[in-house]
């Protein structure tokens, strides 16, 4: 059988054994001269030996090689339970559109190799609307719209923790700054909007979008 898988020292000993068979089968087919035997048995031996002695000198072979690792520094920025999607706030009361909505939770976690910030955006500067009106119908994101950073498991939240901030046109809301590296840093947000009563009833969208920055 092999020894710490080493194959050569398997193939010496199936040549040792081959031999041996051999000359067992040549030993029972041979008359019963004892001066024959003996001489069969003689040189059953030295092969034995021959072999044994050829398994023992074998050594082993080893060579080196040098492993080289390239790594690049990565950064991802991702929903988690359930967050992600659409992010709806419904407005049913006149109270409602003068005190604002917030929505529910969302979740976003970061895997970095090196200290991150986040910032959010949006990718226009008014609302696009879906309803039958056609007055009152243009609301301005930087107005309307705040966010508010709820929850850091790490780095650093811009002002107070759970204070509402408002979007700009010009530049990206920061969020956290200073995430310390890892594997599962998670942070929440949530939102808020206060339309006014100047507004037409319908379906008001902008679209935010949050960049994880490696610092």
């Amino acid at each position: 059988m092999p020894v710490n898988g080493d194959s050569c020292y398997y193939r010496v000993n199936s040549l040792f054994f081959y031999y041996i068979s051999s000359f067992v089968v040549h030993i029972c087919t041979a008359t019963d001269n004892q001066t024959n035997m003996k001489r069969i048995i003689v040189l059953i031996t030295l092969l034995v030996l021959t072999q044994t002695t050829f398994a023992q000198t074998t050594t082993n072979s080893s060579g080196a090689q040098t492993a080289n690792l390239a790594l690049s520094n990565a950064i991802e920025l991702t929903f988690i339970n359930g967050s992600g999607g659409t992010s709806s706030m419904v407005f049913y009361s006149l109270n409602d559109l003068i005190n604002g909505v917030e929505s529910t939770p969302q979740q976003l976690r970061v895997r970095s190799n090196k200290t991150f910030k986040i910032t959010a955006s949006t990718l226009g500067s008014k609302f696009s609307y879906q309803g039958n009106s056609i007055l009152n119908t243009l609301l301005s994101v930087v107005s309307v719209l705040k966010i508010s950073c709820t929850q850091a498991s790490t780095g650093n939240v811009p002002g107070q923790l759970g204070s509402w901030k408002n979007f700009s046109l010009f530049t990206p809301t920061t969020i956290l700054t200073d995430g310390a590296p890892g594997g599962n840093q998670t942070f929440t947000v949530k939102y808020k909007a206060t339309p006014g009563l100047n507004v037409a009833a319908g379906i008001y969208t902008t679209t935010v979008r949050f960049t994880a920055t490696q610092q």
